[in-house]
């Protein structure tokens, strides 16, 4: 990824991304880069408030009409799902998707 992208990408989710624990807005110095791509990056941030660390998966798409938000409710389901999953993927698609 160009470094001007990823700038963008970086101050994007610093405006806009609070902590999902207690609100805080992140510090650049707490915003890593783990992995990127041409136009996406991974990124691991930790709030300087609680430490809580957030991963998120941030892009730039031009052409995308509408943006997708992830609510602080959306990111609690999972991790009340996350704790009680098992691991077993098979059975998981199983139940969601009866055969005909």
């Amino acid at each position: 990824m160009r470094f001007d992208k990823l700038k963008h990408l970086v101050q994007h989710l610093k405006q806009t991304l609070p902590c999902t624990h207690c609100d805080k807005k992140f510090l650049y110095k707490n915003i890593k880069v783990i992995i990127t791509t041409e136009d996406e990056g991974i990124f691991s941030l930790e709030c300087s408030k609680c430490g809580y660390v957030t991963m998120a998966n941030a892009g730039i798409h031009p052409d995308r009409k509408h943006n997708s938000v992830i609510s602080k409710r959306d990111v609690n389901e999972m991790e009340d799902f996350l704790e009680s999953f098992n691991g077993d993927f098979k059975q998981l698609f199983k139940s969601s998707n009866p055969k005909k």
